[in-house]
């Protein structure tokens, strides 16, 4: 697969190039810290579910498919090394809503001997943004198009008033979940509010309507069909027999991400016209990304690589104009602590109490359990992804403990893509790191398989739909 890896990588140059002016010192180049508010500021947190910052214009790929998330970014901070807590929805989410890591917070997969549905919900004594929020007197609204694992049953709608998933027909586009949110705008709402905007539009089966000028071959719209076929070979190690497939598929990736990009220029056109911007903390982020046959892998949740895990975060507080790019690294699970930072003083410090600052200073956790089981049994691709993997970052070096003893550590200024394992070269690295990584994972929480929802047909065809 390393001819895939060339092939889908070529644009993405890039990145050796912006990790490593020195990207992972932590504490360096922080953003300037905003005005210290003396009014409760509007909250707005969009999650594009799948958008992974590798495929982003903004972010330095050559498909100039987010001409409106580079002009936000212009009047914004944009973290140019964010990462994910998981490469999968639920525990990616339950971070951004706990500031946890998912060994803390519990919302993930769990290791089974038989094809079943091995995913533990949120447990619901985890305290959560919008809880907090709330209790200052927020208005809190989420609008969910991830109507399979972000819907009610996995307890993430904690603390909000409004929790709005589109469960019927086909998958929510961004035009009708744009439509509902300015439904829940439209009256003269009491400021403030927390507003919760979730995306799908970058999830199989990817939005790709043909855009013209983007690509000089046609664009099909069968994401779904091509990532079923594909699926044995790529896990197989036999990906570079599909090349043309690979390529189709990543300009079909390519191509949703610059229709979502599009639908967020006319949502935020709307929300300017009702002057609902101006005291607004704006922040634009996502669960994950995905694989496009890297590392012998296609769309996510299955490992750890950057491709998965490395994702948007762009964040306008209100009255920014200028905006900074912003090397050092940080995580989905900051969100809560970014938010709590633009509160007014007698806010935050009891917001802090509640959800205390996540200090990432020494380094920070990714992790996936196992994966979901019908990924582990009957499959051509064997054991492959029936284990454990923690990863940690700190110092531009990201170390996997693996439950099944293949280790891994990579230098990312030098190797962006994870392609030289130095796990033998700098064993003393490798022991500094599963030291820290240890320290992070002290009382894990299990799951409680009694709590385990239910499945109706419906839930079943969405996992189907969905590529669970």
């Amino acid at each position: 697969m390393a001819i895939v890896q060339r092939t889908l990588k070529t644009a993405n140059l890039w990145a050796s190039i912006a990790i490593a002016s020195l990207a992972f010192l932590v504490g360096c180049a922080e953003s300037e810290a905003p005005a210290e508010p003396t009014i409760p500021p509007n909250i707005l947190v969009i999650s594009m579910d799948t958008m992974g910052a590798n495929h982003m214009a903004c972010y330095g790929y050559s498909i100039p498919n987010t001409p409106f998330l580079g002009e936000f970014a212009e009047s914004a901070d944009l973290w140019e090394n964010c990462y994910s807590t998981a490469p999968w929805t639920l525990p990616a989410h339950a971070s951004m809503f706990t500031g946890l890591y998912p060994t803390q917070h519990g919302a993930h997969s769990f290791k089974v001997t038989r094809e079943m549905r091995n995913v533990n919900p949120l447990p619901m004594d985890n305290t959560t943004l919008a809880e907090v929020v709330s209790e200052f007197g927020y208005q809190t609204a989420a609008f969910i198009a991830n109507k399979h694992y972000l819907n009610g049953r996995f307890n993430v709608g904690q603390g909000f008033d409004t929790f709005h998933v589109f469960r019927s027909g086909d998958i929510a586009r961004a035009d009708l979940v744009n439509r509902k949110v300015k439904e829940w705008l439209e009256p003269e709402r009491q400021q403030p509010f927390f507003l919760f905007i979730n995306y799908m539009d970058t999830h199989r089966p990817y939005r790709s309507e043909e855009r013209e000028g983007m690509f000089d071959f046609p664009v099909e719209q069968n994401s779904g069909q091509i990532l079923n076929r594909l699926m044995p070979f790529v896990l197989t190690g036999k990906g570079d027999e599909h090349l043309d497939e690979l390529k189709q598929l990543s300009a079909q990736y390519d191509t949703a991400i610059a229709n979502l990009d599009e639908k967020l220029r006319e949502l935020f056109a709307h929300l300017e016209s009702k002057g609902l911007l101006e005291n607004t903390l704006v922040i634009l982020t996502s669960d994950h990304g995905e694989y496009l046959g890297e590392h012998d892998l296609l769309e996510h949740s299955k490992d750890v690589y950057q491709e998965a895990l490395h994702v948007p975060l762009i964040v306008r507080h209100p009255g920014q104009t200028v905006g900074k790019r912003i090397s050092s690294p940080t995580t989905v699970a900051m969100l809560p602590t970014i938010v709590f930072d633009h509160l007014p003083a007698d806010m935050k410090s009891t917001a802090f109490s509640k959800i205390p600052r996540l200090d990432i200073s020494k380094g920070f956790v990714a992790e996936n359990y196992y994966s979901r089981s019908r990924d582990l049994f009957g499959r051509e691709w064997g054991d492959r992804l029936n284990r454990v993997r923690h990863a940690f970052f700190a110092d531009g070096w990201k170390y996997i403990h693996s439950s099944d003893g293949k280790h891994e550590l990579y230098n990312l200024p030098e190797d962006p893509h994870e392609l030289s394992n130095q796990i033998d070269h700098e064993p003393e690295r490798a022991r500094e790191m599963l030291a820290l990584l240890e320290g992070h994972l002290v009382d894990p929480r299990e799951a409680n398989i009694e709590d385990l929802p239910e499945y109706t047909e419906e839930d079943l065809q969405i996992i189907d739909e969905l590529g669970y």
